[in-house]
């Protein structure tokens, strides 16, 4: 296997692995949105890493009425871009994550990379696949 397959299949694991965590976080997004949206203020912005080294931002967010505070991980553009009163899909379960209005949804993300990741994975299984077809097809019958 020479060098720029390995990088392309290197690459077409990473891009899997990436794609099924962002599917995870896109379908638990569904699932909040069925929840009732509720109002907020946002009293905590704190940059930190996801996965240790994944630049992210995390919310804190008192419930309007209540002293109940939950929690929103968000990207590092929308830490900052979000306004101080926010709309979030909310469970009821404090310590479950919210996911305000005005994130990137991660599902156009997974998408995304499941399509680089089908690519990366047709180029590496179907160019010798074709390599084969070609080299047969320049026969002769005798």
């Amino acid at each position: 296997m020479g060098l720029p397959r390995l990088v392309l299949l290197t690459f077409a694991a990473v891009t899997v692995v990436i794609a099924a965590w962002h599917t995870a976080e896109a379908w638990h997004v569904l699932g909040a949105t069925r929840s009732p949206l509720v109002a907020g203020e946002v009293i905590r912005r704190e940059p930190w890493r996801r996965f240790g080294r994944v630049p992210a931002g995390r919310l804190s967010i008192r419930i309007l009425g209540s002293d109940t505070v939950v929690v929103a991980e968000t990207d590092r553009t929308a830490l900052e871009g979000l306004p101080h009163r926010v709309r979030f899909h909310y469970t009821g379960d404090p310590g479950r994550e919210v996911f305000v209005e005005g994130e990137e949804q991660p599902l156009w993300v997974a998408l995304f990379l499941w399509a680089v990741s089908g690519g990366l994975i047709l180029v590496l299984c179907g160019g010798p696949l074709l390599r084969r077809r070609r080299s047969g097809s320049g026969r002769t019958a005798a």
